[in-house]
C-alpha cells in the first residue's frame, strides 16, 4: 500500500487513507480517511463513483472498471488538530484481472509410500499459488506434502494468487488417495502341448512368473480348470488368480492342448503253415 500525506504545516501523527490497495476488476471497494474533518475533495481514476466522495464525506466507494492497471485515489481536507491546515493523502491502487483456475491432477499413494509436494499435481503454471485445506474461506497453508501413513482420502485446494483476495482464482481440488487402487499385473502362462490325457501336468501356480503390483508382491492361486476331454484330443483351460491383498485381482489362463499326433504301433503276426485249405 502506498500512502502519502502533504500538509502546509509540520507532519505529526496524521490519519491514513485506508482501503484495499490490491483489488480485482469489476469489484466495489470502500476507502476512508479521518472522520469529522471539513472540505473533503476526492479525486480518482480507473473507477466510477458508487457512493460518498462529497465535500462532507470521509468515505469513497468505487466500482472498479474492467481495465487492469495502477490508479491513484487522492483526498484533501482541512485538519485543524494533529496535522493542522490542509492535508492531502494519496493511495495507489493496483487493479488486477481475476486469475484462471489452476489445472490439477489427483494423486494416489500406497500406504507408507514416500510422497512429494502437491505442486507436482499442478499441470498449469505453478507460480503464485495459494494452498488451502478447505474449499472456501480459511487462510492459506504451506505447500502440502501428503501424509501416507493412514489409508483414506484427503482433499487439498489450490488457487492462483491474483494481487488481492477478490482477484484470486477459483480453487481447484486435489484428492490424495492413500491405498492401492490399481490391479496387479501378470501375463498368461505359455500354453502346454501334450500327446495324451495322461501327460497333462499337475496344477502349478509357479507357471505364473511375472506377477507384479504397484504396492507390493501379489499372490497367485489356482481357481479352476475346464473338464478333461473324453478322448486324447481337446483343450484344458486352467485359471489362476493374481491378488494384491488390497481388493484388486486379475485372472490369467493357461491352455493345455491335448493332440495325439502319433500313429499307433503294432507288429505283423507270425506266419502260419497248414497242409490243406481246409486247415
Amino acid at each position: 500500500m502506498f500512502l502519502s500525506f502533504f500538509s502546509n504545516n509540520t507532519f505529526s501523527q496524521c490519519p491514513t487513507l485506508s482501503g484495499d490497495d490490491k483489488v480485482c476488476i469489476s469489484t466495489t471497494e470502500i476507502y476512508s480517511v479521518q472522520s469529522g474533518m471539513t472540505n473533503y475533495v476526492w479525486t480518482y481514476s480507473g473507477g466510477t463513483l458508487n457512493s460518498g466522495g462529497s465535500t462532507s464525506d470521509d468515505t469513497l466507494t468505487l466500482d472498479w472498471g474492467s481495465v487492469s492497471g495502477t490508479y491513484d485515489i487522492t483526498v484533501t481536507y482541512d485538519e485543524a488538530a494533529a496535522c493542522g491546515g490542509t492535508v492531502t493523502a494519496v493511495l495507489s491502487v493496483e487493479v488486477n484481472s481475476k486469475k484462471g483456475t489452476p489445472s490439477v491432477e489427483n494423486v494416489t499413494y500406497c500406504q507408507n509410500e514416500a510422497s512429494v509436494s502437491l505442486i507436482n499435481s499442478v499441470t498449469s503454471s505453478t507460480s503464485n499459488l495459494l494452498w488451502y485445506s478447505v474449499s472456501s474461506g480459511g487462510t492459506p497453508i504451506a505447500e502440502p506434502t501428503p501424509d501416507t501413513s493412514s489409508l483414506g482420502t484427503t482433499s487439498y485446494w489450490v488457487s492462483k494468487e491474483g494481487g488481492g483476495p477478490s482477484c484470486d482464482s477459483e480453487r481447484a481440488e486435489i484428492v490424495v488417495t492413500v491405498g492401492d487402487l490399481e490391479d496387479p499385473t501378470a501375463s498368461n502362462p505359455a500354453d502346454i502341448n501334450v500327446q495324451c490325457l495322461g501327460d497333462v501336468p499337475s496344477v502349478d501356480i509357479t507357471v505364473v512368473t511375472d506377477e507384479a503390483d504397484n504396492c507390493g508382491t501379489p499372490t497367485v492361486t489356482f481357481i479352476s480348470q475346464t473338464a478333461d476331454p473324453a478322448i486324447n484330443d481337446g483343450t484344458i483351460t486352467r485359471t489362476y488368480r493374481v491378488d494384491d491383498g488390497n481388493g484388486n485381482t486379475i485372472d490369467v489362463t493357461q491352455d493345455i492342448i491335448i493332440d495325439d499326433t502319433q500313429d499307433p504301433t503294432a507288429s505283423n503276426p507270425a506266419d502260419i503253415n497248414v497242409q490243406c485249405l481246409g486247415d
